[in-house]
């Protein structure tokens, strides 16, 4: 691929990402203004408990098999059978543990209403997350970038016709039943192709090898098993919940410890700062990752140069983000929101803090994962992660939202420097360049 086409899949992925946190970003700001302080947190702590969850459903196979389609080709039709027994497993343990949750849990009436319609959010997200995995490898990059935008439009117009609607009463259970129906289509448009990879018939891109696709793979190499596929999906599963954690994790718990107007304020201005992380999620999630895993065994001193420039370019990048949101952000919250959520704004100023730190975090984390040194990466989140609720069990009693987005911005920079550390430790070794591992 050329500089040119390089760029211009990139730009694509891009505006499909913002055009996509525009959409969701349009759709908060319509339910935060009919639906209030109060409705809108209970509606967002049980949407956020929804999504912190997902990423166990399937469980890490969407990164497992960019990690062996790149490595092996053709080859890695084999491990679609039990990735596939694996999917439904996860899922079917996902759900049943989050209608346990729903109804068991401490919630009022309400609450507990939301959790239960809001389940079927994790069929949608499940859909999503396998036939991006698919059009990746395919390097469909345009097909990537209306599929990552189609479950937000569908939910910004599901939204908007309960608000145009004069016959009924736009409420947080209306608008639960509207993220549900949006799950249901992505999943039923999702359905086709993921039938069409198991049977092998997608065509991958960056391998010469060509084989004739039939839905028995045992022939091209000796198929995995079940407990095979889990032990080489969970890092990338864990690694999704992680990072759900560290931005999702706050609104429940400022639900919970503190009050539901919190977590609306709290999540308002992370929607913003969610929609800025779109940029470094396309350079590097969308487009260079599936790139990145070939390069690492293809042309591993390309792949070293790729980093070095990489990480400090995203930091750069990051820095103008922050500088600019700084200066626009209270207007922009003032505008979309109105006046009910200038509490917000303070937050959103703390957590322009952490831009800069996640952008460059993204080029060494996914240089981690490209060299096989996932389960390190692992490790630091899981460390960063528990001091982070830690102290928010801290702080939030004490300081409510203000201390939640203290605690994430220095939970970021704790991640950035274990990562760079990681990578300088591992891969450049006193200057030297590490000895290939397999993934």
């Amino acid at each position: 691929m050329s500089y040119r086409q390089a760029i211009k899949s990139v730009s694509v992925l891009w505006l499909s990402l913002i055009g996509s946190a525009v959409l969701a970003f349009l759709t908060q700001v319509i339910l935060a203004r009919q639906l209030g302080p109060v409705s809108f947190g209970e509606f967002s702590a049980a949407l956020a408990t929804i999504t912190l969850l997902c990423p166990l459903a399937g469980f890490g196979v969407s990164g497992l098999w960019l990690i062996v389609f790149g490595k092996e080709g053709w080859l890695a039709n084999r491990w679609l059978p039990a990735s596939f027994r694996y999917i439904f497993i996860s899922t079917f343990i996902v759900i049943a543990t989050l209608t346990l949750w729903g109804l068991y849990g401490p919630h009022d009436t309400q609450s507990q209403q939301l959790h239960m319609i809001l389940i079927v959010c994790v069929l949608g997200q499940l859909v999503i997350g396998l036939v991006s995995a698919k059009l990746q490898l395919e390097e469909r990059f345009n097909a990537l970038a209306l599929w990552l935008t189609m479950q937000n439009a569908l939910r910004l117009a599901l939204v908007g016709f309960l608000v145009l609607s004069v016959l009924v009463e736009v409420s947080a259970r209306l608008v639960a039943y509207s993220y549900a129906v949006a799950a249901l289509i992505m999943s039923a448009f999702g359905a086709r192709p993921l039938f069409r990879l198991y049977q092998g018939k997608f065509d991958l891109k960056g391998h010469d090898v060509v084989r004739v696709a039939t839905p028995a793979f045992p022939s091209t190499g000796r198929s995995p098993k079940l407990r095979q596929v889990a032990g080489r999906s969970w890092p990338f599963g864990v690694d999704n919940f992680y990072f759900l954690m560290l931005y999702q994790g706050e609104v429940i718990l400022l639900k919970y410890l503190d009050s539901a107007e919190s977590a609306a304020f709290y999540n308002v201005a992370a929607l913003i700062i969610l929609a800025v992380y779109q940029l470094p999620v396309a350079i590097y999630q969308k487009f260079m990752r599936p790139r990145l895993y070939r390069m690492v065994y293809q042309n591993f001193i390309g792949f070293l140069h790729v980093y070095s420039f990489g990480w400090k370019f995203m930091a750069i990048l990051g820095v103008l983000c922050m500088v600019g949101l700084y200066f626009v952000g209270a207007w922009f919250i003032q505008l979309m929101f109105g006046d009910k959520y200038s509490a917000a704004i303070v937050i959103l100023y703390i957590l322009c803090l952490s831009i800069p730190v996640r952008f460059a975090a993204i080029a060494a984390e996914t240089a981690l994962e490209a060299k096989g040194y996932i389960k390190k990466k692992l490790g630091y989140l899981s460390l960063v992660t528990a001091c982070s609720i830690w102290a928010n069990f801290l702080v939030i009693p004490e300081f409510g939202a203000i201390g939640a987005a203290t605690v994430s911005v220095f939970g970021h920079l704790l991640i950035l420097i274990l990562y760079v550390y990681s990578v300088h430790k591992n891969i450049f070794k006193s200057g030297q360049v590490a000895s290939i591992t397999t993934a």
